[in-house]
């Protein structure tokens, strides 16, 4: 028998299919049912069961063979297909035991004991604003409206992402040592300038430590947990199609680094508070790093690195966001550039 586990989230539809046990294909559909734009063709449920239908008519799949596995933001749109399952991503994330999932889309901000969803654009409308703060209204209200579109710049893409840490709950806390993956339709989407991705990461890392950080680009860590809760032998690892970003340390304000990577000298770097630095690290044998900040004391550990490497984050706790200092935002998207370009 084959399976499709299909994530239906608010600015497009991820898929994992398996025409067998031994092959996984992981699809993302960018687009969405819109009733605007098709409710005098189709209603959602037909939308969806077609796009399914295609899917595998296009890979050879007969439906009459195929067992249908469904989650979504909040809930799965009901099908006129016959599903074997259907689970909403809040009961996905607060199942999540080995890893915390922060989950982020155009409407809200999902992670373990915490829901938050955006405010009514409406409360912009009538209240007394600047120039600039209808050019940020008009980028909002187009997400809402048109919640498949990317971005064309970075400016708007801007927007929507302080929209984002404008939801942030204000007593959210990240435990210290934790695997912490951003996954949700924000992610998942094809935007334009990569290093976004890892600002607004680290913008909502929230307590002081070292935290494994961890990027779902396809929505894998919901369509993964889904197959799991209905066959716990049709997936493999859960890390497997999930990039590993490297290791976020928050110290509260200035520290100290000692990084020996078993080859060349030993490297000793100082950063001083209210910095972003990213040492890129991406190595077989794990390197010895030695950490000590005023708040965090000296922590000792091990790292191969990632995709990122080590990413220093010296800002004292509620020193607000990223996005509103425009030195440090530009220094981070520099910094992030470089890294994604030497990769």
């Amino acid at each position: 028998m084959s399976l499709i586990t299909a994530h239906f989230d608010v600015s497009g539809v991820s898929f994992l299919i398996k025409k067998d046990k031994k092959s996984t294909e992981i699809l993302n559909f960018p687009y969405v049912y819109s009733k605007g734009l098709f409710s005098n063709q189709c209603d959602e449920s037909d939308f969806y069961s077609k796009l399914l239908e295609k899917i595998m008519i296009d890979r050879g799949i007969k439906p009459s063979t195929c067992n249908i596995v469904t989650c979504g933001f909040i809930e799965p749109p009901n099908l006129n297909i016959k599903t074997k399952l259907s689970v909403g991503v809040v009961d996905l994330i607060e199942k999540a035991d080995e890893i915390i999932p922060v989950f982020v889309n155009n409407s809200a901000l999902i992670t373990k004991g915490y829901i938050s969803s955006k405010s009514d654009i409406r409360e912009y409308v009538g209240a007394e604003k600047s120039e600039s703060d209808f050019g940020e209204f008009n980028d909002i209200a187009n997400a809402a409206i048109f919640p498949q579109l990317v971005p064309s710049d970075v400016s708007s893409q801007i927007s929507v992402d302080t929209e984002v840490y404008g939801r942030i709950p204000k007593n959210l806390k990240f435990e210290s040592g934790r695997k912490i993956i951003f996954t949700g339709g924000r992610f998942s989407q094809n935007i334009l300038d990569k290093e976004l991705n890892y600002i607004l990461a680290l913008d909502m890392l929230r307590g002081l430590g070292v935290f494994n950080i961890y990027l779902d680009t396809s929505n894998f860590f919901s369509l993964y947990r889904a197959t799991q809760l209905y066959d716990k032998e049709m997936v493999g690892d859960l890390f497997e199609y999930i990039e590993d970003s490297g290791l976020f340390i928050r110290t509260g304000g200035a520290c100290e680094c000692l990084l020996s990577t078993g080859v060349g000298d030993d490297k000793f770097i100082e950063i001083e508070e209210n910095k972003v630095f990213v040492l890129p690290l991406k190595v077989e044998n794990p390197a010895k790093v030695s950490i000590k900040s005023r708040d965090l004391g000296t922590i000792d550990l091990r790292a191969t690195g990632g995709r990122i490497g080590l990413v220093f984050d010296t800002r004292a706790s509620g020193s607000g966001s990223i996005y509103s200092d425009v030195k440090l935002f530009n220094d981070c998207i520099k910094q992030f550039e470089s890294v994604l370009k030497g990769n």
